[in-house]
């Protein structure tokens, strides 16, 4: 650790500034005009450099693509690497659409043009501070939130469901893109297959807890009359089951553990037979619908188990050796 003394200047009538030795500057790719992060800890100031500080913004040209795909800029600038482009938009409208769709994008920023139809967009998101393993764990808690509140729903006992669901799937958003993006940064600047194996597994889990909400909201409309106890019975099997093996995952790609890895499969086993079952042996056309839309979820949970076996694997054959 180096340490350099040094004294705070006044400019103007209020503000203060420190200089930064030249060797530190250069070494972090500091130049005149990098954007720097300020960050208060409390009996100390940390001063980090944002990510494509030193890099110009990418530009993107989007007036040839139709408004509806250019409204979805910022999410793609979200789930990669980049921190800072210039966007041109096709229409003032794609362009505000493309604003609302910014609500579950932690840390990103988009400042309109008044002169024509661009907008730039910036990330700025203190990177070093991102736990991925706590956020991954985090996602398993609103599997699990979120197969409750389903029960609830089955079982006509559930107030505000679609309030309750739209909290729960905003946190979902917010918790998994940023998962995403900051993997996706990862896996560019260092490579490395274990970042690409959670990626993709969390892209597919995500998948699964996306479906798995949106049936949530559409068991009033699929239950016509009441289910009958014995389907009833495999429902709230087959949820729960769901709901252990989405805790399973979570706590595998969070930290690699071959036992963790064996019960994931034993539950993965024992919620596919009981779905498989439900869609033969139904006695209500709502229980066979249902189960076989929990069948789609299971399904890319297992997918995203597949990934996960290889995360286990390159881990436990990297420690060995």
């Amino acid at each position: 650790m180096e340490i350099e003394l040094r004294k705070i200047q006044r400019i103007g009538s209020s503000s203060l500034v420190v200089t930064l030795p030249k060797e530190w500057a250069k070494r972090l790719g500091l130049l005149p005009g990098s954007r720097v992060m300020l960050i208060d800890e409390g009996e100390s100031i940390r001063i980090k450099p944002l990510d494509g500080s030193t890099q110009n913004p990418i530009r993107l040209d989007l007036t040839k693509i139709p408004d509806k795909l250019a409204a979805s800029v910022p999410l793609c600038i979200y789930l990669s690497p980049v921190s800072d482009a210039e966007v041109l938009f096709p229409s003032i409208e794609s362009r505000e659409d493309a604003r609302t769709r910014q609500f579950n994008l932690m840390g990103l920023h988009m400042i309109d043009s008044l002169e024509d139809t661009s907008a730039k967009i910036e990330i700025l998101l203190d990177q070093s501070r991102i736990d991925i393993p706590k956020l991954l764990k985090s996602l398993s808690v609103i599997v699990s939130k979120t197969t409750h509140l389903l029960l609830d729903a089955l079982k006509g006992k559930a107030e505000n469901v679609s309030e309750k669901n739209s909290v729960l799937r905003n946190q979902f958003l917010r918790t998994h893109y940023i998962v995403l993006r900051q993997l996706a940064s990862r896996y560019s600047e260092k490579g490395g297959i274990e970042n690409y194996q959670v990626t993709l597994s969390t892209s597919y889990s995500g998948f699964a807890i996306d479906l798995l909400q949106e049936l949530v909201n559409m068991v009033d409309k699929l239950v016509n009359e009441p289910i009958p106890e014995e389907d009833a019975g495999k429902l709230e099997n087959m949820i729960n089951g769901i709901e252990k093996v989405g805790n399973l995952l979570f706590r595998v790609l969070a930290s690699p553990s071959v036992s963790k890895l064996s019960e994931l499969y034993q539950q993965l086993h024992i919620a596919r037979k009981l779905s498989e079952d439900l869609m033969v042996n139904a006695n209500s056309r709502a229980a066979a619908v249902i189960g076989g839309r929990l069948y789609d979820i299971i399904r890319l949970l297992m997918i995203a188990s597949y990934v996960a076996v290889c995360r286990v694997i390159m881990g436990v054959s990297r420690q060995k050796k």
